[in-house]
């Protein structure tokens, strides 16, 4: 699990591991993952998609910037 311990007021967990591990058993390239931001409780704040290069996040109009339901990966 990567995190910045707070540093940053931006979803910026996730775990490269766990990822990496889901390619080589699965064989399949995801197209995004989930970055997250908790508050010191550990609860949610908030979830962004990390797109697979060249997309990027986008947020889908009239949605809650906070849910990660939000977001789609388009390209640039």
């Amino acid at each position: 699990m990567i995190s910045t311990a707070g540093k940053i007021n931006a979803p910026a967990e996730f775990d490269p591991p766990e990822i990496v591990a889901n390619r080589v058993e699965t064989g399949e390239i995801p197209d995004s993952f989930m970055a997250e931001q908790r508050c010191a409780s550990k609860r949610l704040i908030r979830a962004r998609p990390i797109c697979a290069h060249p997309k990027t996040a986008s947020l889908i109009a009239g949605k809650d910037v906070d849910k990660p339901g939000s977001y789609q990966c388009t390209e640039p």
